[in-house]
C-alpha cells in the first residue's frame, strides 16, 4: 500500500524512479530498521541496497523488496554509487527522483558524475506527506510510545525531591523507559528548572532542583520505531499566585485550541486560538513557538501546527498542541498533549494528568 501510494506520485513529478537516501523514510517504506542503505523504487521493483554488516538483517525485514549487497570496499573497487548506476541501466529509467532535501551538495555532485545514464530530478517530501497519515497499527505503536514514557514519568517522581540534579531526573526517565519496554528516549529529554524554564529548548544540566520552582519536563520514548512526546510542567511545594494564573491560562489555550480540531481544519487556525487568547492578555511575546507538529517515526514530522500552515487536518494524522509562556529570570510554562486525528474529531493518546505538585511525597493534581 505504501509504495502503491508513492509511486501514485510519480507521473505528477515526472519521474519513473526514485531513490530513497533518507533514513527514516527508508524505515517507513520497507521496514528495514538498520542505518545503512539506500532504496530504490522503480514502476514494478522495489530493491534495497545496504552493505554487509545489515544484508541479513534487512533480508529479514524487508519483505517487500529485493536486497542486494553493496560489493566489499575491501575486496572490490566498486563503491556504492558506481554499483548503483550499473543496477539502474538494468531498468531502463530515464528519469530518477532524488530527496533534494536529504543529502547534500558533494553528494549530488557525485551523482551527477556517476549516475550519468539518467536525468535527475529533485523531489521534495514526497515519502514525508505519505506519512503524515498513519495507519492503525502506526497509531499503535505511537499510544504503546506514550504509554511507556507516561509510566516512566510516574515511577520517576518518585525521586524527585529538592536537592537532585535535572541530569538525574532525566536519568531515571530514561532507565524506566527501557525498563518498561520501550527502546529509549524519542528525543533529548528536556528537564528545565527554575529561570532555565525560560528557555522552550533548554538542555537538561546539572542544575540542583529547589522548592517552589517551575520544572518543566519534555519527554518522550520510542518503541518499533515510533516516538512519543509530552511535556508536563510541575513543581515541588505550593504554587503561588502568578505561577497557579500563567499556568491557568496555558491551559485554557490548550483547551480552546483542541476544541476547534477536526478533519478539515486549517493548522493556522488552531494555532490562531491559542496565540489570541495570549496576545488578549498581554502576553504575545511570550508564546514564541508553533502550537504543535506532527509525530511518528520522528518526534519533529509534518504536518506543522503553526501560524503559516495552510494544511488540513486529516484522520490518522498525530500531531502535538502545546502551548506554553516563557519568562527571562522566572521560568516558564507548558502543555502538551499528544492527539490522533479521528473521523469525528480526535482522540488524545496523551493520559499523564496536567501540571502535577509534588507535597508530603505524594502527587496530587493542582
Amino acid at each position: 500500500m505504501k509504495l502503491t501510494k508513492l509511486r501514485n506520485k510519480f507521473e505528477e513529478v515526472k519521474i519513473d524512479a526514485l531513490l530513497i537516501t533518507s533514513g527514516v523514510n527508508r524505515r517507513y517504506l520497507s521496514e528495514f530498521s538498520g542505518d545503512s542503505g539506500w532504496l530504490l523504487i522503480t514502476g514494478d521493483r522495489a530493491i534495497l541496497f545496504t552493505d554487509f554488516t545489515y544484508f541479513e538483517r534487512a533480508k529479514n525485514e524487508a519483505k517487500d523488496f529485493t536486497v542486494l549487497q553493496f560489493p566489499s570496499s575491501r575486496k572490490e573497487k566498486i563503491k556504492p554509487l558506481d554499483f548503483l548506476s550499473n543496477e539502474i541501466k538494468k531498468f531502463n529509467i530515464k528519469f530518477l527522483g532524488f530527496e533534494a532535501d536529504n543529502i547534500i551538495y558533494s553528494f549530488y555532485e557525485d551523482m551527477v558524475k556517476k549516475l550519468d545514464s539518467v536525468q535527475l530530478i529533485p523531489t521534495k517530501n514526497l515519502t514525508g506527506k505519505l506519512r503524515e497519515i498513519k495507519k492503525p497499527e502506526e497509531i499503535e505503536c505511537i499510544k504503546k510510545a506514550s504509554s511507556i514514557a507516561d509510566e516512566a514519568f510516574k515511577k520517576t517522581m518518585e525521586y524527585l525531591k529538592p536537592g537532585v540534579k535535572e541530569s538525574e531526573i532525566r536519568a531515571h526517565i530514561n532507565y524506566f523507559i527501557q525498563l518498561f519496554g520501550g527502546f529509549k528516549e524519542s528525543f533529548d529529554i528536556i528537564i528545565a528548572s527554575g529561570p532555565r524554564g525560560a528557555m522552550p529548548h533548554a538542555k537538561t544540566s546539572d542544575e540542583i532542583i529547589k522548592e517552589g520552582e517551575l520544572i518543566i519536563i519534555d519527554y518522550g520514548a520510542s518503541y518499533n520505531g515510533y516516538c512519543s512526546d509530552c511535556t508536563r510542567t510541575l513543581l515541588i511545594g505550593e504554587a503561588d499566585e502568578k505561577q497557579k494564573y500563567i499556568y491557568n491560562l496555558v491551559e485554557r489555550a490548550q483547551k480552546e485550541a483542541l476544541s476547534i480540531i477536526k478533519p478539515g481544519v486549517e493548522c493556522k487556525e488552531i494555532d490562531k486560538v491559542a496565540r489570541d487568547i495570549f496576545e488578549k492578555e498581554g502576553y504575545k511575546e511570550e508564546f514564541g513557538h508553533s502550537l504543535g507538529h506532527g509525530v511518528g517515526l520522528m518526534v519533529h514530522e509534518g504536518p506543522s501546527v503553526s501560524a503559516t500552515s495552510d494544511e488540513k487536518l486529516e484522520p490518522g494524522m498525530v500531531i502535538t498542541v502545546e502551548p506554553g509562556l516563557y519568562f527571562t529570570g522566572w521560568g516558564g510554562i507548558r502543555i502538551e498533549d499528544m492527539i490522533v486525528i479521528t473521523e469525528q474529531g480526535f482522540e488524545l493518546i496523551t493520559h499523564m494528568p496536567h501540571c502535577l505538585n509534588k507535597k508530603n511525597s505524594k502527587i496530587q493534581i493542582f
